[in-house]
Parts: structure tokens; sequence; C-alpha cells
């Protein structure tokens, strides 16, 4: 099984995702900033590292997360955040339990992680034509991190990720 972990942002981002769907855009989850790559768990070993997250999102205390901007990289539309000491901080540390508690080996895209929130993957051309939708829409300055999320995936796929559960700060 796959699990991902992320920050809960939806409700703070309500008018974006209305029109990111008006534009075209499909989502199977709320809207979120993810705080690591997903990654593969041994099925009988998934409800250890659930509670080793759990655990560790206790230690945590409700932070902000600044925005950058709307951007395409390809065929990708993202919300991107700016750079921030905490949101590295917890990604490193997530990395670190995983691995040594799991062995989950970093994904090579987590050395150089970027923070946002996807408003669309798919063809190139159309992820252009949604950046020209959304590229002037108004997005919050700043996001409020109160609420993080453990999601799962039998096939790892993005569309077919589902959100387990819902973590309060």
């Amino acid at each position: 099984m796959y699990l991902w972990v992320a920050i809960h942002t939806d409700g703070q981002m309500r008018e974006l995702r209305e029109r990111a769907e008006a534009a075209g855009a499909v989502f199977s989850l709320p809207l979120h900033i993810s705080l690591k790559i997903s990654f593969p768990v041994e099925e009988s070993r998934v409800p250890d590292a659930m509670a080793a997250i759990r655990a560790y999102y206790a230690t945590l205390a409700p932070f902000s997360v600044e925005v950058q901007g709307i951007e395409q990289n390809g065929g990708i539309v993202w919300l991107r955040m700016k750079e921030n000491d905490t949101l590295q901080r917890i990604h490193r540390e997530l990395d670190r339990r995983m691995e040594e508690n799991f062995g989950v080996l970093p994904h090579p895209y987590d050395g150089d992680y970027r923070f946002h929130t996807t408003l669309f993957i798919g063809d190139e051309q159309r992820a252009a034509e949604i950046y020209e939708e959304l590229r002037s829409a108004s997005v919050p300055s700043v996001i409020r991190v109160s609420r993080l999320l453990i999601g799962g995936s039998e096939s790892g796929r993005a569309e077919d990720y589902s959100v387990l559960e819902t973590y309060s700060l």
C-alpha cells in the first residue's frame, strides 16, 4: 500500500478550487500541500506507519505558510508555496522516521522538494489553458496550517488516493 501525508488546505482555497473546476480540473482529494512524496509500505506495516505519522503530527503546533503564486510546470498547474523552514523540517523528519522505522527510502525528488498545491495534472496544452484561466485568480497570501491528512492508495496512482484520516493540530 502507498501512504501520503499532507496539509489540508481545501477550506482556505474554496474559491480557487471552484475556479479550477470551472476551468476543467477534476479533484479526487481535498486541496492540500503534500509533506512528502507518497511512499510504499508493506500492507502489514500500514497500521504502524500510520501510528508513527500520527505520533509525529502530535508534536506539531499550528503554523503558517506563505503562498508564492500560481505556476505551470509542463503538464502541471500548481499553487507554489514559499520556502519555509517549518515545512522543510517536517519533510526531513517524515523522511527520517519512515526510513528508520519502515525502510522507506527517500524519493529522488525528496532532496529538492517543492511544496505546492496541485490544481491540474494532465496534457501540457490543457495545463497551459487552465493556467491561463487561473493565473489571475485571487489566492490567499498565507495558509494557516491546523489540519493534516494521511491518505492511501493500493496502486500508488494519483487518482486512486483517498483520505484515510484527518488530524487537527
